[in-house]
């Protein structure tokens, strides 16, 4: 990657709210308001970790990216909630807008142990 492009990179994570810290992915969404969703339910496509290609369906009112090819989606409700998706499809689900070392590191190795992740802000005190 050319230094541009790193540098976009790095500043497109920040303004999604993503922050690496203590070996933890932390969702700290303080840009986004509901203006930077969707506006209608979509199919997104995307490829994994193994190289195939998925679709996921986000609703309207919802945000989608990745990282290192797991997909994020973010929504907005009544309450902060991040919700794991496991490649069994087992779920976890915290009230805090982190993800633990060892989720992160299932992340960052692209292991495929973690399927999705849902992030849920509160809209309480946000601008539109």
């Amino acid at each position: 990657m050319t230094g541009q492009v790193k540098e976009d990179v790095i500043c497109r994570m920040r303004e999604l709210g993503v922050y690496y810290s203590n070996g933890s992915i932390h969702f700290v969404p303080s840009m986004i308001t509901e203006n930077d969703a969707v506006n209608s339910d979509q199919d997104i496509m995307y490829t994994d970790v193994h190289g195939i290609q998925r679709s996921v369906q986000i609703s309207s009112g919802s945000l989608f990216f990745t990282i290192c090819q797991t997909p994020i989606i973010y929504s907005f409700g009544k309450r902060n909630e991040v919700k794991i998706v496991m490649h069994d499809d087992s779920i976890e689900v915290f009230e805090h807008m982190s993800l633990s070392v060892s989720h992160s590191k299932c992340i960052f190795s692209r292991s495929g142990h973690i399927k999705q992740v849902y992030v849920t802000m509160n809209t309480l005190g946000l601008s539109e």
